[in-house]
């Protein structure tokens, strides 16, 4: 993962610690980012030095969308291809809360600026239409 400066069209690092990285997040305040690979781990690091904050490696991959930081920075949810979608606390991503959607697959999150609102995408795992 590069970082860059875009004011000064300069890269000002790079981070190795996850190989395949496939998704990543700034947190609100820009003072941390999240990196999730394709086989579902996550390391949150602060910036702009890289270093970790936290680390999620899953005992089975677990792959799926892309993390996203709640408003307030203190949460990341993210959501699995097998139908879990986890809010864990960024300062160590144990997970706070969890659901399983068993026909699902979570492909997609998004939330408003101010956290209040947000969009779960999901696709069938069913081979019958919706």
């Amino acid at each position: 993962v590069s970082f860059w400066d875009v004011d000064r069209r300069r890269e000002f690092g790079r981070n190795t610690l996850l190989s395949h990285p496939s998704a990543m997040a700034f947190s609100p305040d820009g003072a941390r980012y999240a990196v999730k690979n394709t086989a579902g781990a996550i390391v949150v690091c602060d910036l702009p030095h890289g270093e970790v904050v936290s680390r999620y490696i899953p005992e089975v991959a677990e792959e799926g969308c892309d993390p996203v930081f709640s408003a307030d920075g203190r949460y990341i949810v993210d959501g699995t291809w097998s139908g879990r979608l986890s809010v864990r606390r960024t300062e160590d991503l144990a997970i706070e809360d969890v659901e399983v959607l068993p026909d699902a697959m979570v492909v997609a999150i998004s939330a408003s600026a101010d956290g209040s609102l947000w969009a779960i995408g999901l696709n069938s795992k069913s081979d019958e239409p919706d």
